[in-house]
């Protein structure tokens, strides 16, 4: 693992910036249920269950690094809102 100094690691130019807020849902079995705002795309997204919080990580993520890639809608999104481009 790297040290403090080279963090964040030069090699990487491509950044994102989410704001998360999570919180649990339900008694017996809570659900995780989450906001994610993307800042640089100024994309707020609802996502219900941690699973779905993954994978829009990482569609995001791919999606930055590989902005030719055509990426496919998240099917665990129940709420999109922000700007239109």
């Amino acid at each position: 693992m790297g040290t403090r100094s080279d963090f964040p690691p030069r090699r990487f130019e491509k950044r994102k910036v989410f704001i998360l807020r999570l919180w649990a849902r339900g008694k017996d079995e809570p659900v995780w249920i989450g906001e994610v705002q993307d800042i640089q795309a100024g994309e707020t997204v609802h996502v219900q269950g941690l699973e779905a919080l993954f994978d829009l990580l990482k569609q995001k993520t791919n999606q930055a690094v590989e902005p030719e890639q055509e990426i496919k809608p998240d099917t665990h999104t129940i709420q999109k809102k922000g700007r239109k481009p």
